[in-house]
């Protein structure tokens, strides 16, 4: 930010101090440079203060052209035209395109009933995990991969509106048990994942915390979850194959659920 003033700053009393008010205008035009900097790399806030500033600029700049004893209104119209449009309106529309861009990446990778990250969201955070926790205490990683039990007669029974209230209200109750650090995903349909730094020793107390949390969500809709866990040390792992290696934690939680559904559910299975 202070960049970016001081070259605004700098480059605003050089032109407007310029005899010829040509020649200052050229200077004026100067300001693209910063202004593409503040797009590309800062917020609303920023764009509109150094727009502001472009705008006095060349106001200032202009007006001996406009005012003085060889006024020329239409040559400043005109230049003040194409001043506008390189200082304002291309760097204004390249911010408000890039903002929409950037707010459509981060939809795609949420889960629109839910809000929780969807299973590409849910790779992608999966690196920002594995930075933040490795040297600590919890040197490995948990995956969790749960499943609501017989979903399919909540939707029979009490229609898909309510089996859409039961998967919010479950997950909201997983996300209470969780720590900040966590990351908790829709894999598809009542299916879900979660991925935390958990010692050897606590990974079994995740899962049945996923457990619990489901099942006291019930309301109206009982509701109960077969969930699998597996762990694998945080240390070592490559982020050149962290896609793969997500898909390989997900397949091997997801065979312990399985196993845990087949035994009647609402229970944990531990991966090995």
């Amino acid at each position: 930010m202070t960049f970016v003033l001081s070259a605004d700053a700098g480059i605003c009393l050089a032109s407007t101090l310029d005899a010829d008010p040509m020649a200052g205008l050229c200077g004026v035009l100067m300001l693209l440079v910063p202004g593409l900097y503040v797009t590309f790399f800062h917020g609303p806030a920023l764009v509109v203060a150094h727009v502001a500033i472009c705008l006095v600029a060349v106001v200032v700049v202009l007006t001996p052209v406009a005012l003085g004893p060889d006024a020329d209104p239409a040559l400043t119209v005109a230049k003040g035209a194409t001043a506008v449009m390189v200082l304002v309106v291309i760097p204004t529309m390249t911010h408000i395109g890039l903002w929409l861009l950037r707010a459509d990446a981060a939809a795609s990778l949420v889960d629109p009933l839910t809000g929780l990250l969807n299973r590409r969201g849910f790779t992608t955070q999966m690196s920002r995990l594995m930075v933040a926790s490795q040297g600590t205490v919890s040197d490995h990683l948990a995956v969790v991969v749960y499943d609501l039990d017989n979903f399919k007669r909540v939707n029979d029974t009490y229609g898909h509106d309510a089996g859409d209230l039961v998967l919010r209200r479950a997950t909201q109750c997983v996300d209470q048990q969780l720590p900040l650090s966590a990351i908790h995903a829709r894999l598809g349909g009542e299916e879900f994942a979660v991925a935390a730094a958990r010692p050897p020793t606590e990974v079994r107390a995740l899962a049945e915390a996923v457990r619990l949390a489901v099942q006291m969500s019930d309301g109206h809709t009982p509701v109960t979850a077969s969930v699998g866990v597996t762990s694998t040390p945080i240390s070592g792992i490559d982020s050149t194959d962290l896609e793969v290696r997500v898909i390989e934690w997900l397949r091997d939680a997801d065979r312990a659920m399985y196993r845990s559904k087949r035994s009647g559910g609402n229970a944990v299975g531990v991966d090995g």
